[in-house]
């Protein structure tokens, strides 16, 4: 089965990224979640990390398109890339993924029902880790994303 998901990879003007300690996986993950029936996935992104972060952010720059909308169509976010993340034998996640910026950076808070902390990482601490603190993609993905 094939669920549609939306990731934000959130950094802020020091330069860190925001990670959640995600309970059901027990490792540091982005924000995100899966896009709902009827939402669009750059709507269900900025949903879903304020309801696990709750911040506020905004999108980063990644290709402008909207000279090409119309009366018949509307331009959404551009991702970052999108991942077909397999999650179970039978369970793939295609996962949209962002890169946005923290509006704010004070007080940003976790989900009990969904993480046990959240917290702001340096790239150099995230890309010094290994698959027990995070997973190789998601790693790779923001490393990629602060060049």
């Amino acid at each position: 089965m094939k669920h549609f998901t939306a990731t934000a990879i959130v950094h802020n003007a020091r330069g860190q990224v925001l990670l959640v300690y995600h309970n059901k996986f027990g490792r540091w993950m982005c924000p995100g979640g899966h896009v709902e029936p009827d939402e669009l996935p750059d709507a269900a992104v900025l949903r879903e990390v304020l309801e696990e972060t709750g911040l506020r952010v905004r999108f980063l720059p990644n290709g402008e398109f909207s000279d090409i909308a119309d009366e018949h169509a509307s331009v959404l976010r551009t991702p970052f890339c999108v991942l077909d993340d397999r999650v179970g034998p039978d369970h793939h996640h295609i996962d949209l993924v962002y890169r946005c910026m923290a509006e704010e950076e004070n007080g940003p808070r976790y989900d009990p029902r969904e993480s046990q902390a959240v917290a702001w990482f340096s790239i150099e601490e995230v890309a010094s880790w290994d698959e027990t603190r995070t997973f190789p993609n998601v790693r790779a993905v923001i490393l990629r994303s602060a060049r």
